[in-house]
């Protein structure tokens, strides 16, 4: 009798594992394969869900909190977790991916894009992981609860000029071992955190970069390069290597003329009072270019309509 009842358990077991195996392939539309953890959900996507005959292929990725009948049904079998979408080893041709995310996690991990990553929204975490790419590759927006940029190496991505507006936007950022942009491309880059903004061994390179936070840490190792200008906006910040003829703070103008140089934040009557005259000769010396310019346009006008005669006789 006992070995019967342990049979019709280990059966009941079964079906009710099966059936939550089924549950998570079906509240994560048959994506990819399911593990279940403690405390999360991971679909690792199918490579073939990221591909498309078109030149676009757009992946939707949803979590159970704000969806009823997922909800209903992941609470049916006990399984109201966080998921996490991962997608690894994906391999794109003259193809853009767009990913687009639901009260979810996002990690896109070893991936080779091979024309453009781009609409990457989540309201969770977006984990981006050593992307590389073969002929050229750009991020035009990523927006995300929590970004972590990691092992980007721009040696390894060729930046389109043909998206030259890059934008990371979220409560928090870290960019961790990557060098991002291009010195030799127009590109301009925009890092937007609510919250905090960390960046640790590494470059943030291109014609204008604007880091706007509540608060930046950048470590000695990393430094800022931008051939026009960086815009700093932000409460508080540690002294960071910048290598720009123009650093704006909080839209005060700063001109640099010493190439690299390690900013710090004025703390210092002296050091405030410093900015104020820079800021007041860079106001001074721009009215006198345009007064000049003004002044040999107007010349030149007064010039073109004299007789040649008259030119002659006044020289």
């Amino acid at each position: 009798m006992n070995i019967f009842k342990q049979i019709k358990r280990y059966n009941t077991m079964k079906y009710i594992t099966n059936m939550r195996y089924k549950v998570m392939e079906e509240i994560t539309d048959n994506l990819g394969k399911v593990v279940e953890e403690e405390d999360k959900i991971i679909c690792y996507v199918d490579k073939n869900k990221c591909i498309s005959k078109n030149s676009e292929c757009t992946v939707y990725c949803y979590g159970i909190e704000k969806i009823d009948w997922r909800r209903r049904l992941a609470d049916l079998y006990n399984l109201n977790k966080r998921i996490c979408y991962v997608f690894e080893g994906v391999n794109t041709r003259r193809q853009e991916l767009c990913i687009i995310g639901f009260d979810c996690d996002i990690v896109i991990k070893n991936c080779n894009i091979d024309w453009r990553l781009s609409g990457l929204v989540t309201n969770g975490r977006c984990t981006i992981d050593n992307l590389t790419s073969d002929t050229f590759f750009c991020t035009n927006f990523i927006a995300a609860k929590e970004l972590i940029i990691k092992n980007i190496n721009n040696k390894k991505i060729n930046i389109s000029s043909s998206c030259p507006d890059v934008e990371y936007i979220a409560d928090k950022i870290e960019v961790i071992d990557s060098n991002i942009g291009d010195v030799n491309k127009k590109v301009k880059i925009l890092f937007r955190a609510y919250d905090d903004m960390n960046i640790v061994n590494s470059n943030i390179i291109g014609e204008q970069i604007k880091f706007d936070a509540k608060k930046i840490n950048v470590d000695e190792n990393s430094s800022l390069v931008a051939t026009e200008k960086v815009s700093l906006l932000t409460d508080e910040f540690n002294s960071i290597n910048i290598d720009s003829p123009m650093i704006l703070l909080n839209e005060e103008k700063i001109p640099n003329n010493r190439g690299k140089v390690l900013f710090r934040k004025p703390t210092s009557l002296l050091e405030q009072k410093r900015l104020e005259l820079i800021n007041l000769l860079w106001a001074i010396k721009n009215k006198c270019i345009m007064r000049n310019l003004k002044e040999g346009l107007r010349s030149g006008y007064n010039l073109d309509h004299q007789s040649v005669s008259k030119s002659l006789n006044r020289k």
